[in-house]
């Protein structure tokens, strides 16, 4: 997935209405660390942190 795309996804993200305005606000500032990013490390920096966030989030929801 290119960065137009993820780009895309998180505008998706941010206009929809079960959106929190918690994770909007968070999207937001994603989608402005993508738009500055100027190297394809820092994309993947962005991607790995994005990942860290969601693991938390994901172990939070195991037994």
């Amino acid at each position: 997935m290119n960065t137009n795309k993820i780009l895309q996804k998180i505008e998706e993200a941010i206009a929809s209405k079960q959106t929190t305005e918690s994770n909007r606000e968070l999207l937001i500032e994603i989608k402005h660390e993508f738009e500055n990013a100027n190297t394809k490390e820092e994309i993947i920096l962005i991607v790995l942190k994005l990942l860290e966030i969601f693991g938390i989030f994901v172990g939070a929801l195991d037994p």
